[in-house]
């Protein structure tokens, strides 16, 4: 190129001249040469990595300035107006140049100054300057994660589907192409429909028929991945309003949850919003699509008003929801009516109350009694007690909501056992039949019962008394004289619980019948007159059996007999003298004792003894006296003064 310069001066209407000035300029007469110096780093053939920087130096032959040139490039295919990248620097990169594995072309052309690019006088597209490059690259890894959705019109029969994928690891992105989206109808022939940059491609105007997918990432050198996973999907459409619901939310209410169930006329996923305002808030659910939805809330207070609707969306992503409606929980769980009772010796029954079904453990001591199942009323029986020990109980239940809540602390006292003591048995005496007489003591109030039998008898006899009592006494009439009894002493206090059994052996009388009296009279006489006379009471005693007899008495009416006559001896007819005084009033009970030993009383009797009988002396003296009394009288008259 000839190196040119450009003057230019000013001239007024007067002549005056101005300074010239002046600009150098090239021109070839043509088109602008290939620049020259072309090189690229880095230059190895082995090189496995697509950066490089591209430089150069001027043209040898331009038209105008040097820095108004432009230069155009392309990459593995000869430079055209169309098809290259245009520069006004001398240099290009560092970038990822290199578009085939191996060997790659940098070409270059420069433009003229002020020239058009598709004018061959200003540009040589024909003469490019050209270096080799080489990027012996390694291929990407393979797409992840890939999905593929429905993205379908079904009310207007517009189908398409959008695949879906994650970037392959350690990707590259300098020297990153891109993805390649391949399909087919039978997943063994597959074509490619479209590339794309980023990882996800909607793929339209389908039919509603079965299709495969997968895709390849490539990089700058056209290495490409091997395939990710194959996907694949029918179309069938996608609805545009949300389904209806056919059943309305039926609630069921606990302490702590709520369970919304409810029914639409399509496939749903399934949500509860709720929250204490009617702004709601808190949400719950799951997003599997169903047409029966259940949702379970937790996490409640116990006893509150909340706020609800249940909410759905289709799997084309149309929302449903309810009219906003309100609850209330139930009042936290809790134990109540907790009773002891049945307590025996060994045992004892628990049993209470919960106001939601539960699952409980009965702890007492160290023992426990889990629940296999849950209720609302519960009854555990605790066994392996000791007598008279006092135990206590606490009980821990679990709710349907593994709510974990407890009772107090209950106690409660194993009652004694009973026992019989001081023991006493014998015979009664003075009755008309063998009879017996049993007497006991009970550590506790106990029912009485008492079995007997002997030898000669086929089967135990009882005597039972229903009355609850600590002393006890009863008879047994009506036994075999002479025979030996054995009685066991049972018995149950108010717990039910049996006495221990206490036995003991007696033989009867052979004879426990008193005897009888059948003749009892008494007369009281004076034998002779005057002072000399003597005063008696016969009694006459007659007995049904041979006796003894004696008599126990005393002056006046009195039952304090101080005095007793001999025993007269065994016999059926008795006669007893008791020496008297004359006039006297006298008191006497006669007591009959058979060869047994059997003893008959008779009652207190009263008798008078008659008065003495006065001799002739002492006749005449008294009429004398009663007659001349007035004599003697005279000799007591009191003198006068």
């Amino acid at each position: 190129a000839n190196e040119n310069t450009f003057y230019l001066r000013a001239v007024d209407n007067a002549g005056n001249v101005s300074t010239a000035i002046s600009e150098d300029y090239y021109w070839s007469g043509g088109a602008a040469s290939p620049p020259e110096n072309l090189s690229v780093v880095p230059a190895d053939e082995e090189n496995t990595d697509n950066s490089f920087t591209f430089t150069w130096d001027l043209p040898s032959s331009f038209a105008g300035e040097a820095a108004n040139l432009k230069y155009y490039y392309s990459i593995n295919v000869l430079p055209t107006a169309y098809n290259t990248i245009e520069t006004t620097a001398r240099a290009a990169g560092p970038g990822p140049f290199a578009t085939q594995y191996g060997e790659n072309t940098f070409y270059v052309v420069a433009l003229n100054d002020g020239g058009v690019k598709t004018n061959p006088t200003d540009i040589d597209w024909d003469n490019p300057a050209e270096v080799d490059f080489y990027a012996k690259t390694t291929a990407p890894g393979a797409p992840l994660n890939t999905s593929i959705f429905d993205t379908s019109d079904r009310e207007n029969a517009e189908y398409s589907v959008a695949v879906k994928w994650s970037a392959p690891e350690g990707l590259n992105s300098g020297n990153f192409a891109g993805y390649v989206i391949y399909r087919s109808l039978d997943d063994i022939t597959f074509t490619e429909v479209a590339t794309t940059t980023g990882t996800a491609y909607v793929d339209s105007e389908l039919e509603s028929q079965l299709y495969y997918y997968y895709v390849k990432a490539k990089d700058k050198t056209n290495n490409y991945s091997i395939a990710s996973t194959t996907v694949s999907i029918t179309p069938t459409g996608r609805y545009t309003s949300p389904p209806t619901i056919v059943s309305l939310p039926k609630l069921t209410l606990q302490s702590y949850l709520m369970t919304a169930a409810w029914s639409t006329n399509r496939m749903a996923s399934s949500f509860v919003e709720f929250g204490k305002t009617v702004a709601l808030g808190e949400t719950n659910g799951q997003v599997d699509s169903v047409t029966d939805h259940s949702v379970a809330v937790t996490g409640l207070s116990a006893g509150t008003k909340y706020f609800y609707r249940v909410k759905f969306i289709d799997p084309d992503g149309n929302i449903g929801t309810s009219e906003i409606d309100n609850f209330t929980t139930l009042p936290p769980p809790v134990i109540s009516e907790v009773t002891v009772s049945d307590i025996l010796l060994e045992s004892a029954v628990v049993s209470w109350k919960t106001n939601t079904s539960a699952t409980c453990t009965l702890k007492s001591g160290s023992n426990s009694i889990e629940e296999t199942s849950g209720g609302s009323n519960h009854i555990q029986k605790i066994t392996g007690l000791q007598a008279t020990t006092i135990y206590s109980v606490q009980i821990d239940c679990l709710d349907e909501d593994l709510n974990s809540f407890s009772s107090d602390e209950y106690s409660f006292t194993t009652p004694q056992k009973p026992v019989a003591t001081e023991v006493t048995v014998q015979n009664k005496e003075n009755v008309d039949e063998p009879t017996i007489t049993i007497a006991y003591k009970t550590n506790v109030p106990t029912t009485t019962l008492v079995y007997y039998q002997n030898g000669s008898m086929p089967d135990n006899k009882e005597v039972f008394e229903q009355e609850l009592k600590s002393e006890h006494q009863i008879e047994i009439g009506g036994l075999s004289p002479k025979a030996e009894y054995t009685l066991t002493i049972k018995g149950a206090d108010g717990n039910g619980i049996n006495l221990d059994p206490a036995e003991q052996k007696i033989t009867t009388r052979s004879d426990s019948r008193p005897p009888k009296i059948v003749t009892n009279r008494a007369i009281g006489r004076v034998i002779g007159r005057g002072n000399n006379s003597q005063a008696n009471i016969y009694i006459k005693i007659e007995t049904d059996e041979v006796t003894t007899i004696k008599a126990k008495y005393s002056i006046g009416v009195t039952a304090n007999l101080e005095q007793a006559t001999a025993e007269d001896p065994l016999n059926t007819y008795h006669l007893i003298t008791i020496p008297a005084d004359p006039g006297q009033v006298y008191s006497y009970q006669a007591e009959a004792y058979d060869a047994a030993g059997n003893l008959t009383k008779t009652e207190i009797i009263t008798v008078i003894v008659e008065n003495a009988k006065a001799n002739a002396t002492e006749v005449i003296a008294g009429t004398f006296s009663n007659r001349f009394g007035w004599v003697a009288n005279l000799w007591n008259r009191p003198t006068t003064q």
